[in-house]
């Protein structure tokens, strides 16, 4: 039956068209709630993806600048070295200049002395053999400090060019990530916005929604009996309609947290195994810590207490309990492979072991169990619980396990 709508409910329906209107969406027509939701979703997606290629790049950055400090540090050992050279051959030049001014106060620093001073040709072949010995030992100490010495030289100058080199790589990244991060910035501002809009659009809805159910409800007690059973029909059915906008305000719940672990894809996550089964012995305290900050913000380089990016969580956990990790998702992976405790099947996981992700190792996470991992997600979205079975984590998941 269709309905007559009142001036309240025209006027109600107006104010939610105008208040839709301002949305930055198409001209043609205001976005349903539906479509809204799905625009947060992608929003969503690449938000996840800027988020994990700042993580990329922070990384890149953090190596090199440890790649300046390392040169940094061999340029500081060199130049101590020059500088003990520099000592020693000071110290042997002065020694030789004492032998050669109490050789010369003695008056047989000349040849003539030397043959004077022989008693006969067997002892002047003696002291001329000697002398030049003595001579000769101290010319080559001597020549052995100065070749040492212009080494260093030449290693510092090489090394103090590589530092050049490291510097200009430090600039070029700290560039690369300052983008990448604005661009990350402003795709959480953009997906805020629209989950913004989303909410507003579902509030109107249900607003009109509801104007409707009172209209109807008026109508069915006006009408009498029979026409009222027929308007009772339609307002069970326009209150299934509400119902609908509650679900997409859970979808879009959802798709921040993916935090449903039990939902489980066809395909075996991590199943092209390298054979290692051993995930090693996670530390205790490790999973309790990053659960206890879940609600916490995100934040690029952040290690808590109250916000935190992926491994800054992880770095966190591991100091928390007195132990040394890391501080970069990539190097924290190096760590659990070189321990030997890197798995690839989800089966050989334990909790408290780190999850890592996408190609290049840009995300780490820690694992605990049945398919759910804590981590520091992305911008605006802060520490939360996800499943590995999600089709976005599972198409990234990299492997997992222990440094210890």
């Amino acid at each position: 039956m269709k309905l007559k709508r009142t001036n309240a409910v025209l006027a109600l329906g107006l104010a939610a068209t105008i208040a839709l209107s301002s949305f930055p969406v198409s001209a043609q027509a205001d976005p349903t709630s539906s479509e809204l939701q799905q625009r947060v979703n992608e929003a969503y997606a690449q938000l996840l993806d800027y988020s994990q290629q700042a993580e990329v790049a922070g990384n890149q950055l953090e190596q090199v600048k440890s790649d300046l400090a390392s040169v940094q540090d061999q340029i500081a050992q060199t130049k101590q070295e020059i500088a003990d050279k520099q000592a020693e051959l000071e110290q042997d030049q002065k020694a030789l200049s004492s032998r050669l001014s109490s050789s010369y106060k003695r008056g047989d620093a000349s040849l003539l002395g030397v043959v004077l001073g022989s008693s006969d040709f067997g002892e002047l072949f003696s002291n001329l053999f000697y002398a030049n010995k003595v001579a000769a030992r101290d010319r080559d100490a001597i020549d052995t400090v100065r070749t040492a010495k212009q080494e260093l030289t030449d290693q510092q100058t090489a090394l103090e060019q590589q530092e050049a080199e490291k510097k200009q790589l430090v600039a070029e990244q700290e560039q690369k990530t300052a983008a990448v991060q604005q661009r990350a910035s402003q795709m959480q501002s953009y997906y805020q916005g629209l989950d913004s809009d989303l909410q507003a659009a579902l509030a109107n809805e249900a607003a009109v929604q509801a104007a409707q159910d009172a209209l109807t409800k008026q109508q069915a007690q006006e009408a009498g009996s029979n026409s009222g059973a027929t308007n009772s029909g339609n307002a069970s059915s326009n209150t299934g309609s509400n119902s609908n906008a509650n679900t997409n305000t859970n979808t879009n719940t959802n798709a921040g947290s993916n935090s449903n672990p039990s939902s489980k894809p066809s395909q075996n996550t991590g199943s092209s195994s390298s054979g290692n089964t051993n995930s090693g012995s996670a530390p205790s305290g490790i999973l309790a810590f990053a659960q206890s900050k879940i609600g916490c913000a995100y934040s690029y380089g952040g290690v808590g207490p109250s916000a935190y990016d992926c491994s800054g969580l992880v770095y966190a956990a591991y100091k928390n309990a007195g132990l040394s990790i890391a501080r970069t998702a990539d190097a924290q992976y190096r760590q659990v492979a070189a321990a030997g405790h890197l798995v690839k099947d989800v089966s050989s996981l334990k909790p408290g072991d780190l999850v890592f992700f996408y190609p290049g190792i840009g995300h780490v996470g820690v694992y605990e169990g049945n398919g759910s991992f804590v981590h520091a997600s992305t911008y605006g979205v802060g520490v939360i619980r996800s499943s590995l079975y999600s089709a976005y984590y599972a198409s990234a998941f990299q492997g997992g396990g222990s440094p210890y």
